[in-house]
């Protein structure tokens, strides 16, 4: 493995690159960079853990804000829906991110106002709001509920693209309002990992190769995928640890980035970690999304036992393999 321990860099605070995280990074640069003179929208859905808020992070500090004498711009604008959930609550949010001096004064409309025209000030390209679902209210929405209405007017008003960001939950929006649905140019799922199918198996082992590359201790055991012979990423026949890797953390990213982490926390860099140092250090078996009574990683848990589990959670596939 090529490790990143001179690097000022901590594990975690890498970029790693694999397919859907590509892909989701290269639309929300698209919105970033490409000017319109209508409303646009990009909804990022998935499952807690799976990475939404890093990509939004990582854009950020893509794209600092930049000083000069007369201004400080605020390239990208990122809030989270206040759990006051008021048409009040989300303009003074971003009132706030914005730099406004006393976000909290000032009736609904003289705050559109400001809000727009810090906007244009600021030379804002992409505005972000997070935890999006929950503009929708959880009696129930409709084109006439006020956060609708907000979200819908401040979109008209201006000309810069809107990302909403949440679970899966977001997508009601696009059956509450017309006029939102046609201003939502792209939808990017993001989902937890899974070997269901080598080409699914395959993406999971690349983000685990890339991963393990800024990790700060040699792992033994894990290389699940290799380049061909015309520079081509292919799965590798034995993808058993993989598999167990992938029951061990239902895929979620965040899940596994935590189990490395705790690894790492108790064990010295010159340590070689093996599938061992994972079955002495996992403890998730409350976290997940059902509760696993056997520890996956351990010697006496053959892998049919681990298979089979993955199997009836989705997990894996031997049809496909």
């Amino acid at each position: 493995m090529s490790l990143q321990t001179h690097s000022d860099k901590k594990f975690g605070d890498y970029v790693v690159s694999y397919p859907a995280y590509k892909a989701a990074n290269d639309v929300l640069e698209h919105y970033f960079t490409t000017e319109s003179s209508k409303p646009r929208a990009v909804l990022v859905h998935g499952p807690s853990g799976v990475g939404k808020s890093f990509i939004i992070k990582k854009l950020m500090e893509a794209h600092k804000a930049v000083d000069s004498l007369e201004l400080t711009t605020a390239p990208i604008v990122f809030v989270e829906t206040p759990a006051e959930n008021t048409m009040n609550g989300l303009l003074q949010s971003l009132l706030k991110a914005l730099g406004d001096p006393a976000p909290e004064t000032g009736l609904v409309t003289n705050k559109r106002h400001r809000f727009s025209v810090l906007l244009a000030k600021l030379k804002t390209k992409l505005v972000v709001i997070d935890e999006a679902q929950d503009l929708i209210p959880k009696s129930g929405a409709d084109a006439k509920s006020n956060n609708i209405k907000l979200l819908k007017n401040i979109m008209n008003v201006t000309n810069v693209p809107f990302t909403l960001v949440g679970t899966s939950n977001l997508l009601e929006i696009l059956g509450i309002d017309d006029q939102i649905k046609t201003r939502v140019k792209d939808i990017v799922k993001l989902s937890y990992f899974n070997c269901f199918n080598p080409d699914q198996a395959l993406d999971f082992a690349d983000y685990l190769s890339s991963l393990l590359l800024t990790y700060p201790r040699k792992v033994e055991g894990f290389d699940f995928c290799h380049e061909n012979s015309q520079g081509e990423l292919v799965l590798n026949a034995d993808i058993c640890d993989l598999i167990r890797l992938a029951l061990a953390s239902d895929g979620c990213q965040r899940r596994i980035h935590d189990l490395l982490q705790r690894v790492a926390d108790h064990t010295s860099p010159d340590e070689v970690i093996t599938r061992q140092h994972f079955e002495k250090y996992w403890n998730l078996a409350d976290l997940l999304s059902k509760r696993l009574d056997f520890n996956p990683f351990s010697k006496t848990v053959g892998f049919e036992q681990v298979a089979k589990e993955a199997q009836l959670r989705g997990l894996y596939d031997r049809d496909n393999f």
